[in-house]
């Protein structure tokens, strides 16, 4: 029998004094990527990747499909998509309790260490 049909990790971090949990899912054609402070799905971001430029930096066009469509969603999303940089479109769920940049970083900088492994 083989493995499972979707392939998931898990990981529990303190970041910013804030416990996070973040698990990362793949459905062969996207990668789900849930970080939550509050152990429920928050807002959920779609990420494509458009087009690689010449100089090799890719755009990226995003849209939050549920919850609040703030400026700091898009940029969170944008940002862990260009570290991962996967082909794969990324369904980003975040569910903080505050926007603090260096909390946010702390949060990616988790995620894409358990991308790695």
């Amino acid at each position: 029998m083989e493995g499972p049909l979707i392939k998931s990790k898990k990981s529990k971090v303190t970041c910013g004094d804030i416990e996070t949990e973040i698990v990362i899912s793949d459905f062969g054609d996207k990668l789900f990527i849930l970080a939550t402070q509050f152990q429920k799905i928050g807002n959920l971001t779609l990420v494509s990747k458009d087009v690689v430029l010449q100089n090799g930096i890719a755009t990226y066009t995003t849209k939050v499909f549920l919850g609040k469509d703030e400026p700091m969603t898009h940029v969170f999303a944008r940002s862990l998509a260009a570290k991962i940089d996967t082909p794969k479109d990324l369904l980003v769920s975040t569910a903080f309790r505050n926007s603090d940049k260096d909390m946010m970083k702390e949060v990616e900088k988790s995620i894409v260490e358990l991308v790695d492994l």
